[in-house]
């Protein structure tokens, strides 16, 4: 019998990743079929991202909202209440990121819902997909989401005494960050008001699926556990050089003048940066987070082949335009394309607004 895992975040790069890395996984077993069947939640599951889905073998596009506790209870119970009377298995949580500066108090309440919901319906295994930083180890104030996280992490934790069988991945630098338009921001940004010697713990959102992936098949293994996903970590100035090693061009970037003044006068930017040197200042300097060796040779061993930043960088023209066709069709239907997936824009940042 298949076991069911609710996909929150299921259109979002990274939960289109875990899709692809589980069922492709689980369906190359020889032994068996496909052992894994995707509820992937939606708001609107005639858009486009849906859709494309919608069409995979042992994928149901499931409609809610996780701002209405009640349309999310439903597909527990919905699932439930099937022919074959089988519960959802597996949860993996991905929540959006509300923006730099945003408040996140909605992340809070949706994670800490999901994982509420999880314990009540005995789920199997729940994944909460939360981020490097919030796996800080001090006082200092941490931006907005971070610290959504801290608060989701701590409460699943407590849930866990409660018998919720949990894993906590906590990625690293998306290097999608530096993908499109958008990244020339982050790279002036970078250039301008980063230490030089602050490394960014990179991953590609393609990996983190697989090591999500990997890790619901081997649950026990990794139940209470927390995974750190990077594979390398670099410098601007090696992030740099390797774009332009790979691409045979320069990293495109804003004027100096422009990246130097963003975080004088953008708090959300400003909190940014000032949240990474505090990282590396405790990670790094003050080996105030002496489990993180682990946390990443735990990811490591689930899928050893996670790319490098040239690896990824070398594919980048051919993922342009397979965005460029997919905001095509979202155009046409009238849900206006990925557009800035990080929910950011210059504009925003430059009149404070995020």
């Amino acid at each position: 019998m298949q076991k069911k895992i609710l996909v929150v975040g299921a259109t979002g790069q990274q939960g289109r990743a875990f899709i692809q890395a589980i069922l492709r996984s689980s369906a190359s077993s020889p032994a068996t079929d496909c052992a894994y069947h995707v509820l992937a939640l939606t708001r609107n599951p005639q858009g486009p991202p849906a859709q494309r889905l919608s069409k995979l073998d042992n994928v149901t596009v499931v409609k809610g909202d996780l701002d209405n506790h009640e349309s999310i209870e439903w597909i527990f119970k919905d699932a439930q209440n099937a022919e074959n009377g089988q519960r959802i298995w597996g949860v993996l949580s991905i929540l959006a990121f509300p923006g730099l500066g945003m408040n996140a108090d909605g992340e809070e309440r949706q994670g800490k819902m999901l994982a509420d919901l999880a314990l009540k319906y005995k789920a199997s295994a729940f994944i909460y997909s939360s981020a490097l930083l919030a796996g800080r180890r001090d006082k200092n104030e941490l931006m907005a989401s971070y610290s959504a996280k801290t608060h989701i992490e701590k409460h699943i934790r407590l849930l866990g005494e409660k018998e919720l069988p949990w894993c906590i991945v906590r990625p690293g630098f998306f290097m999608e960050n530096f993908d499109g338009f958008i990244s020339s921001i982050g790279v002036g940004v970078f250039k301008s008001a980063l230490n030089p010697d602050i490394k960014l713990a990179l991953i590609a959102s393609e990996d983190i699926g697989e090591v999500i992936a990997g890790i619901f098949k081997n649950f026990p293994t990794f139940q209470s556990q927390f995974v750190a996903v990077t594979s390398e970590s670099l410098t601007m100035q090696q992030i740099e050089a390797t774009y332009q090693r790979a691409l045979s061009r320069p990293m495109p970037s804003i004027p100096s003048p422009l990246a130097w003044v963003l975080p004088k006068i953008n708090s959300g930017v400003k909190g940014l940066i000032s949240n990474l040197e505090q990282y590396h200042e405790l990670v790094v300097e003050k080996k105030a987070y002496p489990e993180l060796e682990h946390e990443i040779e735990l990811a490591r061993s689930v899928y050893p082949d996670m790319k490098t930043f040239y690896d990824w960088a070398l594919a980048i023209d051919e993922r342009e335009n397979k965005k460029r066709q997919e905001d095509e069709e979202e155009r046409h239907a009238g849900s206006g394309g990925h557009g800035d997936w990080n929910r950011v824009s210059l504009w925003k940042m430059i009149t404070g607004q995020m």
